[in-house]
Protein backbone atom coordinates (compact mmCIF):
# COMPACT_ATOMS: atom_id res chain seq x y z
CA UNK A 1 0.00 0.00 0.00
CA UNK A 2 1.27 3.32 -0.69
CA UNK A 3 -1.79 5.17 1.34
CA UNK A 4 -1.47 3.34 4.76
CA UNK A 5 -2.46 0.77 6.05
CA UNK A 6 -4.84 0.29 9.15
CA UNK A 7 -6.19 -3.05 10.61
CA UNK A 8 -8.13 -3.66 13.87
CA UNK A 9 -9.37 -6.42 15.57
CA UNK A 10 -8.86 -8.00 18.88
CA UNK A 11 -6.51 -10.53 17.33
CA UNK A 12 -3.73 -9.51 14.38
CA UNK A 13 -1.89 -12.40 13.13
CA UNK A 14 0.24 -11.53 9.96
CA UNK A 15 2.02 -14.38 8.52
CA UNK A 16 2.55 -13.35 5.21
CA UNK A 17 4.06 -9.63 4.54
CA UNK A 18 2.39 -6.10 5.40
CA UNK A 19 4.14 -3.34 3.20
CA UNK A 20 3.60 0.39 3.12
CA UNK A 21 5.58 3.05 1.24
CA UNK A 22 5.61 6.43 2.10
CA UNK A 23 2.52 6.06 4.20
CA UNK A 24 1.51 4.58 8.08
CA UNK A 25 0.63 1.20 9.32
CA UNK A 26 -1.98 1.30 12.22
CA UNK A 27 -2.81 -1.99 13.77
CA UNK A 28 -5.07 -2.08 16.88
CA UNK A 29 -5.59 -4.92 18.83
CA UNK A 30 -5.27 -6.48 21.89
CA UNK A 31 -2.48 -9.42 21.07
CA UNK A 32 -0.48 -9.16 17.32
CA UNK A 33 0.78 -11.91 16.42
CA UNK A 34 3.89 -11.50 13.17
CA UNK A 35 5.19 -14.61 11.70
CA UNK A 36 5.52 -12.37 8.63
CA UNK A 37 6.74 -8.61 8.40
CA UNK A 38 5.05 -5.33 8.87
CA UNK A 39 7.22 -2.79 7.16
CA UNK A 40 6.60 0.77 6.75
CA UNK A 41 9.25 2.13 4.31
CA UNK A 42 9.48 5.92 4.79
CA UNK A 43 6.90 5.76 7.48
CA UNK A 44 5.51 4.60 10.66
CA UNK A 45 4.40 1.54 12.22
CA UNK A 46 2.00 2.26 14.82
CA UNK A 47 0.87 -0.73 17.38
CA UNK A 48 -2.43 0.67 19.67
CA UNK A 49 -4.22 -1.06 22.39
CA UNK A 50 -6.91 0.61 25.47
CA UNK A 51 -5.48 -2.40 27.08
CA UNK A 52 -2.67 -4.56 27.39
CA UNK A 53 -0.94 -5.12 24.13
CA UNK A 54 1.08 -8.41 23.85
CA UNK A 55 3.46 -8.43 20.71
CA UNK A 56 4.45 -11.85 19.39
CA UNK A 57 5.71 -14.49 16.48
CA UNK A 58 9.06 -15.21 14.93
CA UNK A 59 8.73 -12.59 12.47
CA UNK A 60 9.84 -8.60 11.79
CA UNK A 61 8.21 -5.16 12.62
CA UNK A 62 9.76 -2.57 10.86
CA UNK A 63 9.51 1.23 10.05
CA UNK A 64 11.17 4.47 9.75
CA UNK A 65 9.55 4.92 13.15
CA UNK A 66 7.82 2.10 15.18
CA UNK A 67 5.56 3.51 18.15
CA UNK A 68 3.54 1.75 20.62
CA UNK A 69 0.84 2.91 22.93
CA UNK A 70 -0.76 0.64 25.37
CA UNK A 71 -3.75 1.77 27.66
CA UNK A 72 -2.64 -0.80 30.48
CA UNK A 73 0.49 -3.16 29.99
CA UNK A 74 3.10 -3.95 27.34
CA UNK A 75 4.02 -7.16 26.83
CA UNK A 76 6.39 -8.54 24.28
CA UNK A 77 6.78 -12.14 24.04
CA UNK A 78 8.43 -12.93 20.60
CA UNK A 79 9.61 -11.52 17.10
CA UNK A 80 11.60 -8.80 16.42
CA UNK A 81 11.51 -4.93 16.07
CA UNK A 82 13.84 -3.45 14.03
CA UNK A 83 13.79 0.73 13.49
CA UNK A 84 15.86 3.57 14.00
CA UNK A 85 13.71 4.81 16.23
CA UNK A 86 11.14 3.07 18.71
CA UNK A 87 8.95 4.65 21.47
CA UNK A 88 7.33 2.19 24.15
CA UNK A 89 4.72 3.72 26.14
CA UNK A 90 2.47 1.81 28.35
CA UNK A 91 -0.04 3.31 30.84
CA UNK A 92 1.45 0.19 33.13
CA UNK A 93 4.14 -1.87 33.47
CA UNK A 94 6.36 -2.53 29.98
CA UNK A 95 7.13 -6.49 30.25
CA UNK A 96 10.10 -7.24 27.74
CA UNK A 97 9.88 -11.31 27.92
CA UNK A 98 11.33 -12.70 24.78
CA UNK A 99 12.15 -11.40 21.42
CA UNK A 100 14.29 -8.46 19.67
CA UNK A 101 14.54 -4.60 20.14
CA UNK A 102 16.76 -3.81 17.63
CA UNK A 103 17.10 0.43 17.18
CA UNK A 104 19.42 3.60 16.91
CA UNK A 105 17.27 5.74 19.85
CA UNK A 106 15.00 3.63 21.93
CA UNK A 107 12.52 5.05 24.61
CA UNK A 108 10.77 3.02 27.15
CA UNK A 109 8.25 4.63 29.32
CA UNK A 110 6.21 2.87 31.87
CA UNK A 111 3.79 5.73 32.46
CA UNK A 112 2.49 4.79 36.14
CA UNK A 113 4.64 1.13 36.47
CA UNK A 114 7.73 -0.16 35.78
CA UNK A 115 9.96 -1.87 32.50
CA UNK A 116 11.36 -5.53 33.16
CA UNK A 117 13.36 -7.14 30.89
CA UNK A 118 14.08 -11.21 31.61
CA UNK A 119 17.11 -12.53 31.03
CA UNK A 120 19.76 -14.74 33.23
CA UNK A 121 23.05 -14.04 34.43
CA UNK A 122 23.65 -16.67 35.33
CA UNK A 123 27.49 -17.75 35.06
CA UNK A 124 26.22 -20.36 32.23
CA UNK A 125 24.01 -18.21 30.50
CA UNK A 126 23.60 -17.56 27.04
CA UNK A 127 22.13 -14.39 25.20
CA UNK A 128 19.20 -17.39 23.77
CA UNK A 129 18.38 -17.19 27.09
CA UNK A 130 17.61 -13.47 27.47
CA UNK A 131 15.74 -10.71 25.87
CA UNK A 132 17.40 -9.26 22.96
CA UNK A 133 17.70 -5.28 23.28
CA UNK A 134 20.22 -3.92 21.10
CA UNK A 135 20.32 0.40 21.21
CA UNK A 136 23.42 2.06 18.96
CA UNK A 137 22.88 5.46 20.28
CA UNK A 138 20.30 6.47 23.27
CA UNK A 139 18.03 4.50 25.05
CA UNK A 140 15.77 6.48 27.62
CA UNK A 141 13.68 4.87 30.32
CA UNK A 142 11.21 5.66 32.90
CA UNK A 143 8.78 4.21 35.60
CA UNK A 144 5.99 5.46 37.12
CA UNK A 145 4.77 5.86 41.06
CA UNK A 146 2.68 2.26 40.91
CA UNK A 147 6.23 0.70 40.22
CA UNK A 148 7.57 -2.63 41.41
CA UNK A 149 8.46 -1.93 45.60
CA UNK A 150 12.20 -2.79 44.29
CA UNK A 151 12.88 -2.10 40.85
CA UNK A 152 11.33 0.41 38.66
CA UNK A 153 14.01 0.22 35.55
CA UNK A 154 15.14 -3.55 35.05
CA UNK A 155 16.76 -3.73 32.37
CA UNK A 156 19.94 -5.70 33.91
CA UNK A 157 20.84 -8.16 31.05
CA UNK A 158 24.39 -8.78 30.45
CA UNK A 159 23.99 -9.63 26.82
CA UNK A 160 22.32 -6.11 26.27
CA UNK A 161 24.09 -3.84 23.92
CA UNK A 162 24.23 -0.50 24.74
CA UNK A 163 26.12 3.04 24.32
CA UNK A 164 24.18 5.81 26.40
CA UNK A 165 21.01 4.93 28.69
CA UNK A 166 19.20 8.23 30.40
CA UNK A 167 16.99 7.23 33.30
CA UNK A 168 14.40 8.46 35.15
CA UNK A 169 11.99 6.23 38.28
CA UNK A 170 9.45 8.10 40.45
CA UNK A 171 9.74 4.59 42.85
CA UNK A 172 11.92 1.14 42.36
CA UNK A 173 15.99 1.14 41.95
CA UNK A 174 17.41 1.02 38.52
CA UNK A 175 19.12 -1.75 36.90
CA UNK A 176 21.17 -1.39 33.89
CA UNK A 177 23.47 -4.37 32.03
CA UNK A 178 25.60 -4.34 29.18
CA UNK A 179 27.14 -6.96 27.32
CA UNK A 180 28.81 -4.35 24.19
CA UNK A 181 32.58 -4.83 23.49
CA UNK A 182 32.76 -1.25 21.74
CA UNK A 183 35.56 0.92 22.12
CA UNK A 184 33.40 3.39 23.93
CA UNK A 185 32.07 3.01 27.55
CA UNK A 186 28.38 2.60 28.64
CA UNK A 187 27.05 6.53 29.84
CA UNK A 188 24.02 6.25 31.93
CA UNK A 189 22.64 9.31 33.21
CA UNK A 190 19.72 10.88 35.02
CA UNK A 191 17.27 12.24 32.61
CA UNK A 192 15.74 15.24 34.60
CA UNK A 193 18.30 16.31 36.68
CA UNK A 194 15.74 18.32 39.00
CA UNK A 195 14.19 14.80 39.77
CA UNK A 196 16.60 11.76 41.65
CA UNK A 197 15.73 8.93 40.93
CA UNK A 198 13.80 7.19 44.07
CA UNK A 199 15.80 4.25 44.41
CA UNK A 200 19.70 2.90 43.90
CA UNK A 201 21.16 2.75 40.31
CA UNK A 202 23.40 -0.88 39.57
CA UNK A 203 25.27 -0.57 36.74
Amino acid sequence: STEGTTLEAAKITVNGTVDTTNGTTTLTADEIAVNGTVDTTNGTTTLTSTGNLTVNGSGTIKGTAVNVSTGQDFIHNGGLIDTPNAVIKAQRNILLQSGSLHANNADLFAIEGYVDESYSNDENATAATSYDLQVRNLLRAASGSNANSSVGVDLGSKFNKLTQVKVATAAGDVLIGNGNTGTAALDVAIMNKEQPIAGDISI
